[in-house]
């Protein structure tokens, strides 16, 4: 069937980390008591807490794409010295809370993650970015400290980079696009998704949470 043809092309294919000890899940946050962008930011992160705290889980995040099923928001960026929307490349984002790397299992490659205060603030102006956006942007060069614009339809909104992360691989299995390959990690309060999905790393069966 096209169901299991598809878990085994999962099953086989590389994510860029050890996907086996995690359980993934989608949550909905629904009415208006969720409105504000920073009222949702500290409910998501209070459950990636409670999660955290429950025995046998070593780590857990939020994010907006899960690894190997779905590839994110569709945006443009710009760096420094770009004249205009020609020059935009085209990436997908991925929306996280703090531990997103941790519960990943990935060291960073340089920098740092987002912090706590980072992922709850809508104004927070910072983003990490994968290995094969740094090259993409700045061949050759450090990502850090760099400054990444994002096109909205009105203006282009700067992103102080904090930190590279290796390359994880989101799409569907043969659903890889050159775009996909391009991932910018912002904090979760500034995307402010309604929808989210937690990942819990295990020190055991993830199965054995579910209930």
């Amino acid at each position: 069937s096209m169901v299991v043809r598809g878990f085994l092309a999962m099953q086989a294919l590389d994510l860029g980390f050890d996907h086996r000890p995690l359980l993934s899940m989608r949550i909905y946050l629904a009415g208006d008591q969720f409105d504000a962008l920073d009222a949702r930011a500290r409910a998501v992160d209070e459950i990636a807490d409670a999660l955290t705290a429950m025995p046998g889980v070593t780590a857990a995040a939020a994010t907006s794409s899960i690894p190997g099923d779905d590839g994110g928001g569709l945006v443009r960026v710009v760096v420094d010295g770009a004249t205009g929307a020609d020059d935009g490349i085209g990436v997908q984002t991925v929306s996280a809370t703090a531990g997103i790397f941790e519960t990943l299992g990935l060291s960073l490659v340089e920098g740092r993650g987002l912090s706590l205060a980072e992922t709850l603030d809508p104004g927070a102006r910072v983003a990490v970015v994968n290995q094969a956006l740094a090259e993409r942007l700045w061949p050759g060069e450090g990502a850090v400290d760099r400054r990444v614009g994002l096109q909205t339809a009105t203006e282009v909104v700067w992103y102080r980079v904090v930190g590279t992360a290796p390359d994880v691989h989101y799409e569907e299995a043969g659903e890889d696009t050159p775009q996909s390959r391009l991932n910018l990690y912002l904090p979760q309060a500034v995307t402010g998704y309604r929808s989210m999905a937690l990942l819990a790393r295990t020190d055991g069966d993830p199965a054995d949470l579910v209930a």
